[in-house]
């Protein structure tokens, strides 16, 4: 039988088997011969080399890829780092939260009431000490607490609100906050040698009062002159004890022992009446200006001249409109915060310089609360808050009306 050898591995096997047993491959030593002699310009290197250079280029590329798969998963790997996927999170830029908790921290919040306790001291000897009682509201008020003595030869204060007995004599001493002032007044009177303490007399000494059974006259009330005086009355004291009485802004108004209140100057202050351990107050607001001085624009009214009148503190300037006629701009209503109980009444009015003027439409904003006449008169009527409001030439004033009921 015929045999052929194989042209890869040189098996020679029976042909009619037709490939080789042993590599499986059915060319031959002798298919390749007469491939030679009948195409001689195709050589079988070419052939041969066509497979080797198929697989280099195969292991090439697959060791790219590989290297740009690593190359990837690296990238991917730092990129999720960075954003804090693994492990701690990068530190935050530092000021990113900090405008927020700066203001929190520092936002200003203003005293809107003021306690000071005790409100009248007394000392027997030089070196006496006592420790006030202060007391912002609310509680976390953020403006400073400022203590003054009027007269530190006779009294000296600390900041930390420690009075101490200097030298012989009255003084005050002035407790502010933002707004809020109070004011405590101190007597200095000193034992002489040989005197006893329990020789002095023990009215100084204070006793516990009802404050519910005290009543004033006037809980709230408007001087309109500098100068002008109102006296203060006080009920339901028990005797023998004395009523002390104080202002908190002596600039706006004062009161002498006898409870008479002089008007000093623009603005509002507390008056206060202190009965033993008991004090009730009273609002007294002064509604009127110091005179400024002329300008070219402006014309001043001429003042009465006498010397049992007060000099009118308000200036009166008239403006000259381009049709002649002359207005005033200095025209003020005689109150502007008043509280009443339920049937008390009050005139209200529009003034300027020492003159009432007329033609003024009044009207309010709850008659529930209180009412007004034409000619000003004001009636408290149940409990709450009303404005009454005054129109003239087509210019409003307003004054507040607080009714207790």
């Amino acid at each position: 039988m015929a045999k052929k050898t194989c042209f890869y591995c040189g098996t020679e096997y029976e042909a009619a088997e037709g490939k080789c047993p042993i590599c499986g491959e059915s060319r031959t030593t002798e298919d390749e011969q007469k491939k030679k002699e009948n195409t001689p310009v195709f050589t079988p290197d070419v052939e041969e080399e066509e497979p080797k250079g198929r697989g280099s280029s195969g292991i090439v590329s697959t060791i790219i890829c590989i290297v740009l798969a690593i190359a990837v998963v690296i990238g991917t790997l730092f990129i999720l780092r960075a954003l804090g996927v693994f492990g701690s999170r990068p530190a935050a830029d530092p000021n990113a939260e900090l405008p927020e908790t700066t203001q929190t921290e520092t936002a200003a919040v203003p005293c809107t009431g003021l306690v000071v306790s005790p409100l009248n001291m007394s000392f027997t000897e030089a070196g006496q000490k006592t420790i006030l009682t202060i007391l912002p509201e609310p509680v976390d008020c953020t403006e400073p607490i400022e203590l003054v003595s009027s007269d530190p030869s006779v009294v000296a204060v600390t900041t930390t609100g420690e009075v101490i007995a200097v030298g012989e004599g009255s003084a005050n001493v002035t407790v502010t906050c933002g707004a809020q002032i109070k004011t405590a007044n101190v007597v200095c009177a000193f034992l002489s040698s040989g005197e006893t303490e329990t020789e002095q007399p023990d009215e100084k000494t204070p006793v516990h009062v009802d404050a519910s059974k005290l009543k004033l006259n006037r809980e709230d009330f408007t001087l309109l002159k500098q100068g002008e005086t109102f006296t203060m009355k006080l009920t339901g004291a028990p005797e023998g004890v004395d009523v002390i009485w104080s202002s908190d802004d002596p600039k706006v108004a004062t009161i002498d022992k006898d409870g008479t209140v002089t008007g000093i100057g623009y603005g509002r202050t507390d008056i206060h009446a202190t009965v033993g351990d008991a004090v009730v107050d009273c609002i007294v607001r002064c509604s009127f200006r110091t005179a400024a001085p002329a300008s070219t624009t402006t014309t001043t009214t001429p003042k009465p001249n006498t010397t049992t009148t007060p000099a009118d503190p308000i200036e009166h300037t008239a403006v000259t409109t381009p049709s002649g006629t002359v207005q005033t701009s200095t025209i003020a209503i005689s109150h502007s915060d008043v509280t009443v109980k339920a049937d008390e009444t009050f005139k209200i009015f529009l003034y300027s310089g020492s003159t009432r003027l007329s033609g003024v439409s009044w009207a309010t904003t709850n008659a529930s609360v209180a009412t007004v006449t034409a000619d000003g008169t004001v009636k408290g009527v149940g409990k709450g808050t009303a404005t009454v409001v005054g129109t003239l030439e087509g210019n409003t004033y307003r004054c507040i009306v607080r009714c207790k009921g």
